[in-house]
């Protein structure tokens, strides 16, 4: 990790890729930087954005951090300027806003912009200044990246963009290998619910207490696991004390790992607002979690009646639960084709190969919206 705007020693043999990302957080975009780092070792990685909860995770995977105070027009050009990366790869709308305000010195020294998003904003979906300024951004990216159609689908702007630029849908994946060798690093305490993201309004965390709360009307002992910190924790600990479910709820905070805990679960729970794709859904069904979820943005495309449960209802979705807790074998029948599930949608080669072509190191052919 460092401080400083410059990185030396990089490989200038290979294609240096600079991430751009708003916060020093962990989550779902993080987590697919880390994938993007570790498995396309044809270029060079750094890590760009302020310091926070991802400088544990980055040191772990031995990737190159450039820390800034804080994302802005003016960081993302000094870094640019002291080391002209090949590519730079921008995550999510205002990191991709402030790499576009650098474009012409990018394209001056011939380098490739990419924006990736990750997340379906509710401010993307009306006119606002967020929604205008990626508007304008557009013509300057060399690529747009999105985890989900629905993230195009919900934008604005999306006709515009489909008709100026190529859109590629690139799903996420779980690296399975680094996901199973972490479950076992320790053993964590056993619980029926697993509720794994950030104490945010986006993540919805009390509708999954609301949930909870019903559950213990027919399993008054039934043990729930709360992974994840935020501006809602004060609220839900309150809800908590309030609604006598001290004794089933344990927060656990943040971790680096939580893959012990998703293992030693036996349900996962999402009650997202709204998601780009939902990448700790298959994390948790690698793990053999069925998850029961809201059908918000690319969740869709993970979960079905086979492998969990898609509902905005409390009362369906504490009544599923229930159901699962009951019987064994409907449980472990779910378990199982959540399993079969992370098989079938997850395709780390294909993930490889298409991040090759769109960095230039490998050509291979991929679906876009001008040619789906």
């Amino acid at each position: 990790m460092s401080k400083q705007d410059k990185i030396v020693g990089l490989n200038k043999s290979k294609k240096v890729v600079f991430h751009f990302l708003n916060t020093g957080n962990y989550s779902g975009a993080e987590n697919v930087v880390i994938n993007i780092a570790t498995l396309i070792s044809d270029c060079e990685h750094v890590y760009v954005s302020p310091s926070g909860a991802i400088d544990k995770i980055l040191k772990e995977f031995n990737i190159r951090h450039i820390v800034i105070k804080s994302l802005t027009v003016k960081t993302v050009f000094n870094v640019l300027k002291s080391n002209q990366p090949d590519i730079v790869h921008a995550h999510d709308f205002r990191a991709s806003i402030m790499v576009a305000r650098n474009v012409k010195y990018i394209q001056n020294y011939g380098g490739l912009v990419i924006s990736h998003l990750h997340n379906n904003d509710p401010r993307m979906r009306r006119l606002g200044i967020l929604s205008l300024l990626y508007r304008w951004s557009v013509p300057k990216y060399n690529k747009i990246i999105v985890v989900s159609e629905s993230i195009i689908n919900e934008y604005i702007f999306s006709g515009y963009i489909k008709k100026n630029i190529d859109v590629l849908i690139l799903k996420n994946i779980v690296n399975d290998s680094i996901i199973l060798k972490k479950a076992d690093m320790f053993i964590a305490p056993k619980s029926d619910l697993i509720y794994v993201g950030r104490l945010v309004e986006q993540k919805n965390p009390i509708m999954f207490l609301e949930i909870v709360k019903l559950v213990t009307k027919v399993f008054p002992n039934v043990r729930v696991t709360i992974l994840g910190e935020g501006p809602l924790r004060q609220k839900i600990e309150e809800y908590i004390r309030n609604n006598k479910l001290t004794d089933n709820i344990r927060l656990f905070g943040f971790t680096s790992n939580p893959y012990p805990y998703i293992k030693s679960a036996k349900i996962g729970v999402s009650t997202s607002k709204w998601e780009g794709f939902g990448l700790s859904i298959l994390e948790e069904q690698l793990l053999g979690n069925p998850v029961i979820a809201t059908p918000v943005g690319g969740v869709v495309h993970l979960v079905n009646e086979d492998v969990g449960m898609l509902s905005n209802s409390i009362q369906e979705m504490s009544a599923e639960i229930i159901k699962m807790l009951s019987n064994e074998t409907y449980l472990a029948k779910k378990s199982y084709m959540a399993k079969e599930n992370v098989k079938m949608k997850n395709s780390i080669s294909n993930f490889q190969e298409v991040l090759r072509e769109v960095y230039g190191v490998k050509n291979k052919h991929y679906s876009t919206y001008n040619n789906i």
